[in-house]
């Protein structure tokens, strides 16, 4: 029915297009699971398939599920054969099982991720590689624990593609802490960020898209709130946001979270695209979801020339300094040229006033007026040191993501495609959601109105 494939349909119809319609899919991914089969599921080119149906088969198989809309074999063959041979040669797990244990007084509350659940702590796995994560979330059995430590254990037991089986086995010592300003002192604003992501995207594909919403904006005005207990008398009198200096992050990760293609309350979503995103949500390692929270925008009217692009001392590829996602200070100058990576896709934006010999230099062009930019591509690196260095960035950014990213697509100022680049603008306000400083300052209201 045309309905099922829009991307209207009211907010509750949106979110009815999330859950599996037909459990044929599911029971299929349980068999496959039994016989050590994974599925990787590719969909492109249709408005609709019904991702969240067919995904059953990567999720309970410990696959991936990789979408490709409106595919263009001359723009994406490229990306598309990157992403396969990648898939296909990767170092990977065979018929792995694997089994987590912690400490007397705490419990396991919740696996998060692709996999079959066997046991209360057994994942079936029937493949597994470094492209994944999982997600484990704990609890306590006891209100308070009299141990200074507690230890938790991860043991996986797998086949290599050599036939050897072998054992892996993590074990990490956690102390136990005995106020709360230590473990804001510790936190990590990114792995919040992804626990917060996944524990919404499972929300969201049981068919409540705006709880995962409040989820999110919810677990985050606890967390400030928490803070603000903690904090000094005086500090609780200013009218300032009052953050961890550890989480100087998090309100802006949760607000690129809600903004995203996940859980954006924007009715132009397609429900494939959706399904899609929150499918990656729900197995992605930590870097692809900060990724997909905050992308990363680079400008390129710079001095274009090495290092940029190459291996840096900490092993980390030198990037231009990354610009706020802004509209009004990026977008809005039509003599501009950007980068934009969010995770999925490369944007090389281009404003309609681009200096001739910027152009030049990367596109071996002094003006791209009149022509298809679907059939722009940046110079062979021999043509100029900007080319070269265009390519070295661009290369950079791919060995990060490998097979995740789509090729490079070259965007005017002013064309239809400028939309993917504006719905990355996070911090910007949009129809229905708020700016950044916004968002703080509502955050704000609600801690204070809940700690009064």
């Amino acid at each position: 029915a045309p309905a099922k494939g829009a991307a209207g349909g009211g907010a509750s119809g949106a979110a009815a297009l999330l859950v599996a319609e037909e459990p044929f899919y599911k029971k299929l991914a349980v068999e496959c699971s039994r016989q050590q089969i994974c599925v990787d599921v590719w969909l492109f080119g249709a408005p609709y398939m019904d991702a969240a149906t067919i995904g059953q088969l990567a999720k309970h198989t410990g696959g991936s599920l990789c979408h490709m809309p409106g595919f263009s074999a001359p723009r994406d063959g490229a990306a598309l054969a990157e992403a396969l041979s990648h898939n296909l040669t990767r170092e990977q797990g065979w018929e792995a099982v694997m089994r987590v244990r912690c400490s007397q007084g705490v419990k396991i509350t919740s696996f998060l991720g692709h996999f079959f659940v066997r046991g209360t702590d057994l994942l079936a796995l029937p493949n597994v590689d470094a492209d994944k994560a999982f997600t484990i979330t704990l609890g306590l059995e006891e209100n308070v624990l009299t141990a200074s430590h507690i230890a938790l254990q991860a043991a996986l037991l797998y086949t290599t593609s050599s036939g050897e089986r072998r054992i892996r086995v993590h074990t990490v010592s956690v102390p136990v802490i005995g106020a709360i300003s230590q473990l804001f002192e510790r936190a990590d604003p990114e792995a919040c960020a992804t626990l917060l992501a996944k524990l919404a995207a499972e929300r969201a594909l049981s068919g409540r898209l705006p709880e995962a919403r409040e989820l999110l904006q919810s677990r985050l005005v606890d967390v400030l709130g928490g803070f603000r207990q903690v904090c000094p008398p005086d500090a609780k009198l200013s009218n300032a946001v009052l953050l961890p200096p550890s989480l100087q992050l998090l309100p802006l990760y949760v607000l690129g979270l809600i903004k995203g293609q996940a859980f954006k309350p924007d009715m132009d979503v397609r429900s494939d695209e959706r399904s899609a995103a929150l499918a990656e949500l729900e197995c992605a390692p930590v870097h692809v979801v900060v990724s997909s929270a905050h992308p990363r925008l680079m400008p390129l009217l710079i001095e274009l020339r090495p290092p940029l692009g190459q291996p840096g001392p900490n092993g980390h590829p030198i990037l231009p300094p990354l610009l706020p996602l802004v509209a009004e200070r990026t977008l809005a100058n039509a003599q501009g040229a950007f980068l934009l990576e969010d995770g999925r896709q490369l944007l090389l934006w281009i404003g309609r006033a681009a200096p001739p010999a910027f152009l030049l230099d990367v596109f071996a062009r002094p003006s791209l007026d009149g022509l298809d930019p679907a059939a722009l591509a940046v110079a062979p690196r021999e043509h100029s040191v900007a080319a070269a260095t265009v390519h070295a960035l661009i290369a950079a950014l791919r060995a990060e993501r490998p097979g995740s990213l789509s090729a490079v697509r070259v965007v005017r100022q002013g064309a239809p495609e400028e939309l993917l680049v504006t719905r990355c603008m996070f911090e910007d306000r949009s129809a229905q959601t708020m700016a950044y400083g916004e968002f703080l300052v509502h955050c704000h209201r609600a801690v204070t109105a809940k700690v009064a």
